[in-house]
């Protein structure tokens, strides 16, 4: 246990062991304690004592804490165990203890706050965990009461939602034992089988009367025909959500990167869009050309949105619309005008497919489409080209495409009319 003088250098540049971990304490400030394990992870602890027992309390887990602040959050905890007889670690225990399973819900939520899909978690925790377990000990819940849960899901039919719901619910268990959480000694869900079998990836990509189609009653969304004789057929959908299904398909973008668009990540001359890394499924931060066509959209968007809008698709009271965008397709899907039935996704391959018709190019169309990188870590790390050129040419190459699309009448039959405006 080696005792030093320690200072923001040697925090930073501290070599892990060759095996194991080393405890280092520090002189200055009384009780800090630096833990450096084989991984290269640091930890920092305060140690102290109350009477008949001698404490360990850990206070970072996972996020970097300086020297400076390290050294203060330990004079923050002495003061509270010397003047109020406050036991920092025994109240941690206490916050990890948990009796049913709405406590180990919360418990999960609260410390997976900065997980992009946290809204989705709550939301399959609201619907489909909490109405059968809500009041179960947490202890209690078997293998068997997983499994009477999934198939139900299942068979509603549900069988990709049934598999979400497994991985959730394994997610939450490995949580629990990681972080010590009593109550909570095994993983139940460990090695389940999918209810929902195995997964195959969608392959379709919208043909060019389709396109035609859905750009058509994406654009009558906006702009509903006037009400004649007849009742004319509107779009189920709101003009914002249907600008949203525009950009993707103009874009190639993700479903809820392009609805979760904010302004200040497009360009002052409209011509980029910057999506930092927190808000990439990848977390790698991406730079995505706006041709003209995309650049029209953000403009009626602008046009219709409240003033000083945070978000380019902005709901009511300036909300995002990320939340309501992912039953759009379904509505549009279920509407009979349409003809036809889609996923949001679809769109997005769409985009990759017309790009690839236009020959350009595998890497590029990747780079577009912001996919995962399987390149090495080196080539990752030192090519640091961001191919912009190349991407606004494979962009605008999908641009005329779809142009030449829109512009082209369809073919017999394939399309249904829609009422004319008055």
């Amino acid at each position: 246990m080696p005792r030093l003088l320690m200072t923001a250098k040697f925090v930073e540049t501290v070599k892990p062991p060759a095996a194991g971990q080393v405890d280092y304490f520090d002189r200055k400030e009384i009780g800090l304690v630096l833990r450096v394990g084989a991984s290269g992870k640091k930890t920092w602890y305060y140690v102290y004592r109350v009477p008949g027992a001698r404490r360990i309390h850990r206070f970072t887990i996972d996020k970097p804490l300086s020297l400076k602040k390290a050294r203060a959050e330990v004079a923050g905890l002495r003061g509270r165990v010397k003047t109020e007889g406050i036991d920092p670690a025994a109240q941690l225990a206490e916050s990890k203890k948990v009796d049913t399973f709405k406590d180990f819900a919360d418990f999960y939520q609260k410390k997976t706050t900065a997980k992009k899909s946290k809204v989705e978690e709550a939301r399959i925790i609201k619907n489909e965990l909490l109405p059968h377990w809500r009041d179960r000990k947490v202890s209690e819940i078997t293998r068997a009461d997983i499994k009477t849960v999934l198939d139900a899901i299942a068979k509603r039919p549900a069988p990709v939602m049934a598999n979400r719901v497994l991985a959730l619910v394994s997610r939450m268990y490995n949580l629990g034992l990681a972080e010590d959480v009593r109550g909570v000694t095994t993983n139940p869900a460990v090695r389940l089988p999918k209810p929902g079998g195995v997964e195959v990836t969608r392959d379709r990509a919208l043909t060019p009367d389709e396109i035609r189609q859905l750009w058509s009653v994406l654009e009558m969304a906006q702009h509903p025909p006037r009400v004649t004789d007849t009742e004319a057929p509107i779009p189920p959908i709101p003009a914002m959500l249907a600008r949203g299904l525009q950009a993707i398909l103009v874009t190639g973008q993700r479903p809820g990167e392009c609805f979760g668009m904010k302004w200040e990540h497009v360009a002052e001359d409209g011509k980029w869009w910057d999506l930092p890394r927190t808000l990439t499924k990848n977390g790698n931060p991406h730079r995505v050309p706006l041709t003209e066509t995309a650049q029209s959209i953000l403009k009626a968007a602008k046009t219709d949105a409240p003033e000083d809008s945070t978000y380019v698709f902005a709901g009511h009271m300036d909300a995002s619309v990320t939340l309501r965008a992912k039953k759009c397709a379904a509505a549009l899907s279920n509407w009979k005008p349409l003809g036809f039935t889609f996923h949001r996704h679809d769109l997005r391959r769409t985009v990759g497919t017309g790009m690839a018709e236009e020959h350009i190019s595998t890497e590029t169309i990747a780079r577009v489409l912001n996919h995962v990188d399987r390149n090495p870590r080196a080539t990752r790390v030192y090519d640091r080209f961001s191919h912009d050129p190349e991407k606004r040419t494979a962009l605008e190459a999908w641009e005329r495409r779809l142009l030449r699309i829109l512009a082209e009448k369809p073919a017999a039959g394939n399309v249904r009319p829609f009422a004319k405006r008055a």
